[in-house]
């Protein structure tokens, strides 16, 4: 791991079946491991790492966060 996200741990990551038919793999945001399970809803967001770097992350639809 690297030690960057050594204080994100645990952390899920998932793969989110677009309705297009692509599929992403992303972190999920906002909820804990214990909520994972088939066909979740999930809804977008983007999340800066750095100046140049935003990526996409996922979280619960209808979650605070």
């Amino acid at each position: 791991m690297n030690p960057a996200y050594a204080s994100e741990v645990p952390y899920a990551v998932i793969v989110v079946e677009m309705d297009e038919g692509v599929r992403v793999v992303a972190n999920l945001r906002g909820a804990g491991p214990e909520v994972l399970c088939l066909d979740l809803p999930v809804e977008v967001t983007f999340e800066a790492v750095d100046g140049t770097l935003t990526l996409p992350m996922f979280q619960p639809l209808n979650q605070p966060g």
